[in-house]
């Protein structure tokens, strides 16, 4: 998982699933990640001290960023 933890569950027809960069050995350390999912995928970067949440729904992925 390249030191990001997720979770994943659906809510409303929708699936979200969060992730948090838990690699701490470096300040501002960024991991990147790659969502597949049936229409294709998405790639974004998750920083240290920040969690993602990634809304799949309708065949569109939406991110939200948020600071620890």
């Amino acid at each position: 998982s390249k030191e990001v933890f997720w979770t994943r569950y659906e809510c409303d027809n929708k699936t979200i699933i969060m992730l948090l960069n838990t690699d701490w050995t470096e300040n501002g350390n960024t991991k990147s990640i790659t969502l597949v999912h049936p229409n294709g995928e998405y790639k974004t970067e998750i920083k240290e001290s920040t969690a993602v949440k990634l809304t799949l729904q309708n065949g569109k992925v939406s991110e939200e960023v948020f600071t620890l």
